[in-house]
């Protein structure tokens, strides 16, 4: 049994999911809340009464307020973090380049989107980085075809993956040897 404390709880924590990653189906909001799946729809349900949110058209849920567009890029990323919902301690949404950070087991993780044709921007970006970071964060790098992988070359990068649906596949590049 649910109480009331626990529905604000969870309709603030939904509340902030929402205005974190805008666009976010109610199928990834309820990955957010294990052994409470069936409760997220109707928690939503209330805070668009309330007008706290709304469902766009791509049928995403974004602040009532907010602009109707979203990021595919940041969606996707979204599936990513959920993989790691058991573990983790803290996420947010990131700056340019960076989708999505967040804390689990202990380290910082970037989840790090780089889209068909953007491997010698992104390559570029972070290689003038190289020399002030090193190591201090993990970076999943987010592609949209597994044959862009040899063509990157981020310090710090953990792995890679793809998204097709809310399927994620995990890569790793053999040189980075981690």
């Amino acid at each position: 049994m649910i109480t009331r404390r626990e529905m604000y709880q969870d309709a603030s924590e939904l509340l902030k999911l929402v205005s974190m990653y805008p666009g976010m189906t109610e199928w990834q909001a309820s990955g957010f809340f294990p052994g409470k799946e069936e409760k997220v729809p109707a928690i939503l349900e209330h805070l668009s009464r309330q007008k706290r949110v709304r469902e766009n058209a791509a049928g995403g849920w974004i602040p009532w307020e907010g602009p109707e567009g979203t990021d595919p890029a940041l969606l996707k990323a979204v599936w990513v973090l959920l993989d790691f919902r058991d573990e983790l301690e803290y996420h947010s949404a990131g700056e340019y380049p960076v989708q999505i950070l967040f804390f689990a087991r202990g380290e910082v993780y970037e989840i790090i989107t780089v889209q068909e044709g953007q491997e010698i921007l992104m390559n570029r970006l972070f290689s003038d980085r190289k020399k002030e970071q090193k190591e201090s964060c993990r970076r999943i790098v987010l592609v949209d075809d597994p044959a862009q992988i040899e063509r990157i070359s981020i310090p710090g990068t953990a792995g890679y993956c793809t998204v097709n649906g809310e399927q994620v596949t995990y890569y790793q590049d053999a040189e980075e040897g981690e």
